[in-house]
């Protein structure tokens, strides 16, 4: 089974996160362009997430990386070990870009 995101946390981490930035629904709604607040409740509530280019947005916007807001069962299935080593190379090939 792979790894799954679950809603409902990733919600109440973006929820905290708007929180403690101070952050209204509405702000998120004219930062990312959205044409309807509705969607922000819906992440905050776990009926959905956002999708990639949001999740990167908001992770701008509340000076987080985007894994901080998602939360799920990754680590589980991971070998940090493995993690760490790729990340070394990826950096890099990249030329220490910012990851």
């Amino acid at each position: 089974m792979p790894p799954l995101i679950d809603y409902e946390k990733t919600g109440n981490r973006i929820r905290f996160l708007m929180k403690i930035n101070e952050i209204t629904p509405k702000d998120v709604q004219d930062y990312i362009g959205l044409s309807c607040v509705q969607t922000i409740y819906h992440w905050m509530s776990g009926i959905s997430i956002p999708k990639t280019e949001h999740l990167y947005m908001l992770s701008g916007l509340m000076n987080v990386d985007m894994d901080a807001m998602i939360c799920g069962d990754r680590d589980k299935y991971s070998n940090q070990e493995k993690k760490e080593k790729i990340m070394t190379i990826v950096k890099v090939m990249f030329n220490n870009e910012e990851m």
